[in-house]
Protein backbone atom coordinates (compact mmCIF):
# COMPACT_ATOMS: atom_id res chain seq x y z
CA UNK A 1 0.00 0.00 0.00
CA UNK A 2 1.47 3.32 -1.09
CA UNK A 3 1.06 6.24 1.30
CA UNK A 4 2.11 9.85 1.08
CA UNK A 5 2.33 9.77 4.87
CA UNK A 6 4.10 7.17 7.01
CA UNK A 7 1.65 5.23 9.17
CA UNK A 8 1.99 2.83 12.09
CA UNK A 9 -0.97 0.43 12.36
CA UNK A 10 -1.21 -0.24 16.07
CA UNK A 11 -3.27 -1.98 18.75
CA UNK A 12 -2.91 -2.37 22.51
CA UNK A 13 -4.33 -4.79 25.04
CA UNK A 14 -4.55 -3.47 28.59
CA UNK A 15 -5.24 -4.24 32.24
CA UNK A 16 -8.72 -2.71 31.87
CA UNK A 17 -10.61 0.33 30.63
CA UNK A 18 -10.21 2.68 33.60
CA UNK A 19 -8.06 5.76 33.99
CA UNK A 20 -5.60 3.80 36.11
CA UNK A 21 -5.17 0.95 33.64
CA UNK A 22 -2.02 0.27 31.63
CA UNK A 23 -0.70 -1.54 28.60
CA UNK A 24 0.07 -5.29 28.70
CA UNK A 25 0.44 -6.08 24.99
CA UNK A 26 1.36 -4.03 21.97
CA UNK A 27 1.49 -4.89 18.28
CA UNK A 28 2.17 -2.71 15.29
CA UNK A 29 2.97 -2.83 11.61
CA UNK A 30 4.59 -0.23 9.39
CA UNK A 31 6.15 -0.62 5.97
CA UNK A 32 9.52 0.66 7.16
CA UNK A 33 9.96 -1.55 10.24
CA UNK A 34 7.66 -4.49 9.51
CA UNK A 35 5.54 -6.24 12.12
CA UNK A 36 6.31 -6.33 15.85
CA UNK A 37 4.46 -7.52 18.94
CA UNK A 38 5.25 -8.05 22.60
CA UNK A 39 3.89 -8.69 26.08
CA UNK A 40 4.82 -6.41 29.00
CA UNK A 41 4.42 -6.51 32.76
CA UNK A 42 2.16 -3.64 33.86
CA UNK A 43 2.50 -1.76 37.17
CA UNK A 44 -0.89 -3.13 38.35
CA UNK A 45 -2.72 -6.46 38.01
CA UNK A 46 -4.78 -7.33 34.94
CA UNK A 47 -8.50 -7.22 35.71
CA UNK A 48 -10.58 -10.34 35.17
CA UNK A 49 -12.90 -8.52 32.79
CA UNK A 50 -9.93 -7.63 30.60
CA UNK A 51 -8.65 -11.22 30.76
CA UNK A 52 -12.03 -12.35 29.47
CA UNK A 53 -11.50 -10.23 26.36
CA UNK A 54 -7.84 -10.74 25.47
CA UNK A 55 -7.05 -13.89 27.52
CA UNK A 56 -3.74 -12.49 28.84
CA UNK A 57 -3.27 -13.48 32.49
CA UNK A 58 -1.04 -12.05 35.18
CA UNK A 59 1.02 -15.26 35.07
CA UNK A 60 1.61 -14.72 31.34
CA UNK A 61 3.29 -11.36 31.95
CA UNK A 62 4.98 -12.07 35.29
CA UNK A 63 8.42 -12.51 33.71
CA UNK A 64 8.01 -9.87 31.00
CA UNK A 65 9.76 -6.48 31.05
CA UNK A 66 7.94 -3.19 31.66
CA UNK A 67 7.04 -1.43 28.44
CA UNK A 68 9.06 1.68 29.29
CA UNK A 69 12.69 0.92 28.58
CA UNK A 70 11.94 -2.05 26.34
CA UNK A 71 13.21 -2.42 22.80
CA UNK A 72 9.69 -1.99 21.43
CA UNK A 73 9.26 1.21 23.39
CA UNK A 74 12.46 2.65 21.92
CA UNK A 75 11.56 1.49 18.41
CA UNK A 76 8.05 2.99 18.52
CA UNK A 77 9.27 6.22 20.07
CA UNK A 78 11.87 6.47 17.32
CA UNK A 79 9.23 6.11 14.60
CA UNK A 80 7.04 8.76 16.25
CA UNK A 81 10.03 11.10 16.43
CA UNK A 82 10.55 10.58 12.70
CA UNK A 83 6.99 11.74 12.07
CA UNK A 84 5.16 8.45 11.66
CA UNK A 85 1.43 8.68 12.44
CA UNK A 86 -0.45 6.09 14.51
CA UNK A 87 -3.55 4.46 13.02
CA UNK A 88 -5.81 2.66 15.51
CA UNK A 89 -9.47 1.72 16.00
CA UNK A 90 -10.92 3.89 18.76
CA UNK A 91 -7.47 5.45 18.65
CA UNK A 92 -7.93 7.80 21.60
CA UNK A 93 -7.88 4.78 23.94
CA UNK A 94 -4.62 3.38 22.53
CA UNK A 95 -3.02 6.81 22.37
CA UNK A 96 -3.89 7.52 26.01
CA UNK A 97 -2.29 4.22 27.02
CA UNK A 98 0.91 5.21 25.22
CA UNK A 99 0.84 8.69 26.72
CA UNK A 100 0.73 7.10 30.18
CA UNK A 101 4.06 5.52 29.24
CA UNK A 102 5.55 8.95 28.51
CA UNK A 103 5.11 9.06 24.76
CA UNK A 104 4.27 12.38 23.10
CA UNK A 105 1.54 11.92 20.47
CA UNK A 106 -0.11 14.96 18.96
CA UNK A 107 -1.85 13.46 15.94
CA UNK A 108 -3.28 10.11 14.93
CA UNK A 109 -5.91 8.50 12.70
CA UNK A 110 -9.01 6.94 14.23
CA UNK A 111 -10.55 4.32 11.95
CA UNK A 112 -13.59 4.02 14.25
CA UNK A 113 -14.60 7.62 13.59
CA UNK A 114 -13.94 7.23 9.88
CA UNK A 115 -15.89 3.97 9.70
CA UNK A 116 -18.89 5.65 11.32
CA UNK A 117 -18.88 8.12 8.42
CA UNK A 118 -18.14 5.75 5.56
CA UNK A 119 -19.55 2.34 6.53
CA UNK A 120 -23.36 2.35 6.57
CA UNK A 121 -25.62 0.62 7.21
CA UNK A 122 -24.27 -1.66 9.92
CA UNK A 123 -25.30 -2.64 13.42
CA UNK A 124 -21.75 -2.36 14.77
CA UNK A 125 -18.56 -0.45 13.96
CA UNK A 126 -16.32 -2.62 16.12
CA UNK A 127 -13.16 -3.76 14.38
CA UNK A 128 -14.12 -7.42 14.26
CA UNK A 129 -17.69 -6.63 13.17
CA UNK A 130 -16.32 -4.55 10.29
CA UNK A 131 -14.08 -7.45 9.29
CA UNK A 132 -17.22 -9.47 8.54
CA UNK A 133 -19.36 -6.58 7.34
CA UNK A 134 -16.74 -5.64 4.70
CA UNK A 135 -15.41 -9.16 4.03
CA UNK A 136 -11.89 -8.05 4.85
CA UNK A 137 -9.28 -10.68 4.04
CA UNK A 138 -6.19 -9.91 6.13
CA UNK A 139 -2.81 -10.24 4.44
CA UNK A 140 -0.30 -9.40 7.19
CA UNK A 141 -0.57 -12.62 9.20
CA UNK A 142 -1.41 -16.20 8.30
CA UNK A 143 -3.32 -16.68 11.56
CA UNK A 144 -5.01 -13.60 13.04
CA UNK A 145 -6.94 -13.98 16.30
CA UNK A 146 -9.65 -11.55 17.38
CA UNK A 147 -8.85 -9.45 20.47
CA UNK A 148 -5.21 -10.32 20.26
CA UNK A 149 -3.23 -7.17 19.47
CA UNK A 150 -1.51 -8.82 16.50
CA UNK A 151 -4.77 -10.09 15.04
CA UNK A 152 -6.43 -6.72 15.43
CA UNK A 153 -3.54 -4.97 13.65
CA UNK A 154 -3.95 -7.33 10.69
CA UNK A 155 -7.64 -6.42 10.39
CA UNK A 156 -6.91 -2.73 11.03
CA UNK A 157 -4.51 -2.63 8.10
CA UNK A 158 -7.17 -3.96 5.72
CA UNK A 159 -9.83 -1.64 7.14
CA UNK A 160 -7.57 1.36 6.58
CA UNK A 161 -7.07 0.41 2.92
CA UNK A 162 -10.83 0.05 2.52
CA UNK A 163 -11.52 3.44 4.14
CA UNK A 164 -8.98 5.14 1.86
CA UNK A 165 -10.85 3.85 -1.18
CA UNK A 166 -14.30 4.52 0.29
CA UNK A 167 -13.49 8.10 1.33
CA UNK A 168 -12.51 8.82 -2.27
CA UNK A 169 -15.67 7.15 -3.61
CA UNK A 170 -17.82 9.12 -1.15
CA UNK A 171 -16.23 12.41 -2.23
CA UNK A 172 -14.89 13.22 1.23
CA UNK A 173 -12.27 15.39 -0.46
CA UNK A 174 -13.28 16.88 -3.82
CA UNK A 175 -10.99 15.70 -6.64
CA UNK A 176 -8.96 13.59 -4.19
CA UNK A 177 -7.50 10.28 -5.22
CA UNK A 178 -5.63 7.63 -3.26
CA UNK A 179 -2.18 9.02 -2.54
CA UNK A 180 -3.41 12.63 -2.55
CA UNK A 181 -2.03 14.52 0.50
CA UNK A 182 -5.48 16.09 0.95
CA UNK A 183 -6.85 12.65 1.79
CA UNK A 184 -4.19 12.15 4.45
CA UNK A 185 -5.14 15.49 5.98
CA UNK A 186 -8.79 14.43 5.96
CA UNK A 187 -7.85 11.26 7.84
CA UNK A 188 -5.81 13.22 10.38
CA UNK A 189 -8.89 15.28 11.24
CA UNK A 190 -10.33 12.11 12.79
CA UNK A 191 -8.24 12.86 15.91
CA UNK A 192 -10.08 16.15 16.41
CA UNK A 193 -13.28 16.32 18.51
CA UNK A 194 -16.40 15.87 16.41
CA UNK A 195 -20.15 16.16 16.87
CA UNK A 196 -21.87 13.00 18.03
CA UNK A 197 -25.12 12.15 16.28
CA UNK A 198 -26.90 9.73 18.64
CA UNK A 199 -26.81 9.38 22.43
CA UNK A 200 -25.35 5.96 23.24
CA UNK A 201 -26.29 5.76 26.95
CA UNK A 202 -28.79 6.81 29.60
CA UNK A 203 -32.52 7.40 29.47
CA UNK A 204 -32.36 9.04 26.04
CA UNK A 205 -30.24 6.33 24.47
CA UNK A 206 -30.87 6.08 20.74
CA UNK A 207 -32.15 9.64 20.38
CA UNK A 208 -30.33 12.18 18.28
CA UNK A 209 -28.54 14.91 20.23
CA UNK A 210 -30.31 17.44 18.02
CA UNK A 211 -33.74 16.16 19.12
CA UNK A 212 -32.73 15.97 22.79
CA UNK A 213 -31.53 19.58 22.56
CA UNK A 214 -35.00 20.60 21.35
CA UNK A 215 -37.03 18.58 23.84
CA UNK A 216 -34.82 17.88 26.87
CA UNK A 217 -32.24 20.64 27.15
CA UNK A 218 -32.20 20.18 30.92
CA UNK A 219 -30.73 16.71 30.40
CA UNK A 220 -27.82 18.13 28.40
CA UNK A 221 -27.15 20.69 31.13
CA UNK A 222 -27.23 17.90 33.71
CA UNK A 223 -24.90 15.76 31.62
CA UNK A 224 -22.40 18.59 31.22
CA UNK A 225 -22.25 19.01 35.02
CA UNK A 226 -21.29 15.38 35.70
CA UNK A 227 -17.81 15.10 37.25
CA UNK A 228 -15.10 13.19 35.43
CA UNK A 229 -16.53 13.78 31.99
CA UNK A 230 -13.52 13.50 29.65
CA UNK A 231 -14.73 12.15 26.32
CA UNK A 232 -13.69 14.97 23.94
CA UNK A 233 -16.42 14.15 21.41
CA UNK A 234 -19.12 14.25 24.07
CA UNK A 235 -17.76 17.48 25.56
CA UNK A 236 -17.56 19.03 22.09
CA UNK A 237 -21.15 17.96 21.32
CA UNK A 238 -22.52 19.26 24.62
CA UNK A 239 -20.70 22.55 24.15
CA UNK A 240 -22.12 22.88 20.63
CA UNK A 241 -25.74 22.47 21.69
CA UNK A 242 -25.50 24.31 25.01
CA UNK A 243 -23.76 27.32 23.48
CA UNK A 244 -26.32 27.35 20.68
CA UNK A 245 -29.12 27.28 23.22
CA UNK A 246 -27.54 30.15 25.16
CA UNK A 247 -27.32 32.22 21.96
CA UNK A 248 -30.97 31.49 21.14
CA UNK A 249 -32.05 32.47 24.67
CA UNK A 250 -30.21 35.79 24.51
CA UNK A 251 -31.42 36.70 21.01
CA UNK A 252 -34.60 38.57 22.15
CA UNK A 253 -32.47 40.85 24.36
CA UNK A 254 -30.09 41.96 21.63
CA UNK A 255 -30.54 45.47 20.31
CA UNK A 256 -31.22 45.87 16.59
Amino acid sequence: MTNTMDYIFLDTETTGNGEEDRLVQLAWYCEKAGFREGLFKPPLPIKYGAMGVHHITNDAVEDKPPFQGSGMYDALNGLLTEGFVIVAHNARFDVEMLRKEGMVIDRYVDTLKLARKHVTPTDSHSLQALKYRLNLDQTLLDDATAHDAAGDVAVLYELFKYLKRKAVEDGAIPTAAEGDPALDEYFLKSCEPSLLDVIAFGKHKGMKFEDVAKEHMDYLWWLSDQPGQKDPDLLFTLSHYLEGHARDESEPFRST
